[in-house]
């Protein structure tokens, strides 16, 4: 589903192989909890550009894995000037 050469981030890039696998193999609890991890490193500034990007092809691929409070979580950043995408 992701392409793995787009993330530079080795947290990221661990997390991102991993939720490729579980969505692969229809694992979909396990997905969720890596969705949940990644929501917690939403956090760090450095890492809110790949992770909102992550979320919004996740979001057009199976937007039932994306609970409603991280739609709102992210909102923020769409009106946030410190990030460029």
């Amino acid at each position: 589903m992701f392409n793995l050469d787009e993330f530079e981030n080795t947290i990221i890039l661990e997390k991102v192989d991993k939720l490729n696998r579980f969505l692969n193999k229809n694992k979909l609890s396990k997905a969720s909890k890596i969705i949940h991890e990644l929501e917690l490193l939403l956090d760090h500034e450095e890492h809110s550009v790949p992770i909102t990007y992550l979320f919004s092809v996740l979001a057009e691929e199976n937007f039932n894995l994306i609970p409603n409070n991280l739609f709102q979580k992210i909102f923020i950043f769409y009106h946030c000037a410190c990030l460029r995408f």
